[in-house]
C-alpha cells in the first residue's frame, strides 16, 4: 500500500500541475469561443468557418500562447520557476541568488 501511495504522490507532484494548467487553458478557450463567435457575428464579420473548427482553433491558439508565456517565464533568470540543468556548474545556486549583484 505504501508503494502505491508513493507512486500516486510522485505522479501528482510531477504531472498534476501541468495537467491542471493545460486543462484550465482548454476550458477557458472553449468557454470563450461562443462569445467570440457571437461578437464576430454582431460586428458583421462573416466567417466561412465551421463553429467547431473555430473552437478548435481558439483552443490551439490558447495553448500556443500558454507555451509562449511559459517559455518567456522560464527564460527570465529572476523567475522562481526557472529550471536548471543539474549537471551544469552553478545548478545548486538559485536563479534569484545568481542574478543578485555582488
Amino acid at each position: 500500500m505504501k508503494i502505491r501511495e508513493r507512486i500516486e504522490g510522485w505522479l501528482l507532484n510531477r504531472f498534476g500541475g501541468k495537467i491542471l494548467a493545460r486543462l484550465a487553458v482548454t476550458i477557458v478557450a472553449y468557454l470563450a469561443s461562443a462569445p467570440i463567435q457571437a461578437l464576430l457575428a454582431k460586428a458583421g464579420i462573416s466567417l466561412a468557418v465551421n463553429p467547431d473548427e473555430l473552437t478548435a482553433g481558439l483552443i490551439a491558439g490558447a495553448h500556443a500562447i500558454f507555451e509562449w508565456f511559459k517559455a518567456r517565464r522560464a527564460a527570465n533568470p529572476a523567475s522562481p520557476a526557472i529550471q536548471t540543468d543539474a549537471s551544469k556548474p552553478g545548478a545548486e545556486i538559485s536563479a534569484l541568488a545568481a542574478t543578485k549583484p555582488k
